[in-house]
């Protein structure tokens, strides 16, 4: 069985298995994400806001295996901070390299900017 909960080692890049298959791993991850949710956290790798939107690379902590069977555990989002503007041609993105899904982060802020500079 592949692992499922995974945390970030204390250089907030390296992903460490739970060990969900025991309860103590279960425990363990349940307390490292609660604590690193916060404001400061190790999940939140990547926050911008530019022209009403915000940009956020977020560590997920729950293993997604699509079909390369590696597991993506970081997500990229658009959200709206404004009522003018909407992201509906942005899809989220999720990545097992975090290269990659930095990379993704600037190419949707790049994106952002280039359709929605004026509102900034």
């Amino acid at each position: 069985m592949s692992e499922t909960f995974y945390i970030l080692d204390g250089d907030g890049e390296t992903p460490i298995p739970a060990h969900s298959d025991t309860a103590e791993g279960v425990i363990r991850w349940g307390e490292w994400f609660e604590k690193e949710s916060g404001p400061g956290g190790l999940r939140q790798t990547r926050d911008t806001e530019t022209c009403g939107f915000r940009i956020s690379t977020v560590f997920l902590g729950i293993a997604a295996y699509p079909h390369t069977g590696e597991p993506f555990l970081w997500e990229t989002c658009i959200f709206s901070t404004t009522e003018c503007v909407r992201p509906d041609d942005f899809e989220s993105c999720v990545d097992p390299s975090l290269v990659r899904i930095f990379a993704n982060h600037d190419i949707h802020q790049s994106r952002v900017v280039d359709r929605y500079r004026s509102h900034d």
